[in-house]
Parts: C-alpha cells; structure tokens; sequence
C-alpha cells in the first residue's frame, strides 16, 4: 500500500527530527550539565545517525514528493488543476504538486536537466514534501497510543522545593539538628 509506506516515511522524518529538535532544546536548559559523562547526552549523536540510517530524511522527503507527483501525473492535468483551485485542506498542498509537476515538466526523463531544475527548487520540493507529512499527520489513522502529542514542554514542577537540602541528608527522616549538635564556627 503506498499510502502505509508514506506514512512509515512521514514517521521517521518527522520523529528523527522532533527528537533532534527536543534534545538540543533540552541541552540548551541544562547547560554544562549536558557536557558531564553518564547523564545521557552523549548518546545524542545517535539521533544524527538514525537520520541517515535506513534512508536519509531528505532522499525520504524528495520520495515522498515523487510520489505525489507521480499522482499528479496519473490523475491528469484537469484534476489536478481542479484540485488546486477547489477549497479545503490540501488546496496548498494540490497546488504545491501542480506547480511543482510544471516546474520539473521541462526535464522530461533527461537526468542532467532534472538534477538541474531539482536544484533549482529544493525549497519547494521538500514544502511540498512538508505539506504532504503535515496531510498524513493530520489525516492518518489514530491508534491508542497512552501519551499524547505534546506540542510544548511542560515544567516539571509547579513550585519548588525550598528544604531540599535536608532531604538529602541521611538522617533526613525525622531528624533535626539541635544547638548542641551544630559545631560552631569559630572557636
């Protein structure tokens, strides 16, 4: 089913560079503490790898625009054209393919002259391909998945804990420090 594996593509775009995206968000919070060893930040770069693994995201978005142009193609120039002027959701996306589709015509099935005008259009190629994870996104199939999608970070608390300190203390439970205790500071 070409539309399954759309979807699939969409996915690993899109969940490769959210975590990206999250994970650089979250290193700038953190600060110096991303650069300590065994907090987890040095598996970062294995985000950077799962984007070029399997496919680079980008070769996956100029075949997800491939595709949608090749549907141009089979559905006609006529619905195509109705498509792009009709109202509704995918009125930017019909008329991204159209123009696109008219775009890269000139080429025909010369490579050189493709390669030249996909240059020359790499910003509207990967919109369109945009367009179409945003469509899939939108109109996809839900699941029941347990979390949902988070569109921002949410604080992890909502107050602070202002005796912290004593909590860390072993005798924390139940214990507290007497004048006889405390040793003085000066002598």
């Amino acid at each position: 089913d070409a539309d399954l594996v759309d979807a699939i593509s969409v996915c690993k775009v899109r969940a490769i560079d959210v975590a990206i995206q999250r994970s650089h968000a979250l290193r700038q919070e953190v600060g110096s503490y991303a650069l300590m060893h065994h907090t987890g930040f040095e598996l970062m770069d294995m985000f950077l790898c799962c984007k070029f693994a399997e496919g680079d995201s980008r070769i996956l978005q100029m075949k997800l625009m491939r595709d949608r142009l090749k549907q141009v193609k089979k559905d006609g120039a006529g619905k195509a054209l109705l498509d792009a002027i009709m109202p509704g959701e995918d009125r930017a996306e019909n008329m991204a393919a159209l123009s696109l589709a008219r775009k890269l015509a000139p080429a025909g099935r010369d490579l050189e002259k493709m390669a030249a005008l996909m240059d020359e259009h790499w910003r509207e190629i990967y919109d369109l391909a945009d367009m179409i994870s945003d469509r899939h996104q939108r109109d996809g199939k839900r699941s029941s998945f347990v979390e949902p999608i988070v569109n921002r970070f949410w604080p992890s608390s909502s107050s602070y804990d202002e005796d912290w300190k004593e909590k860390l203390s072993p005798r924390a439970e139940g214990w507290k420090a007497s004048d006889d205790e405390v040793e003085p500071l000066v002598a």
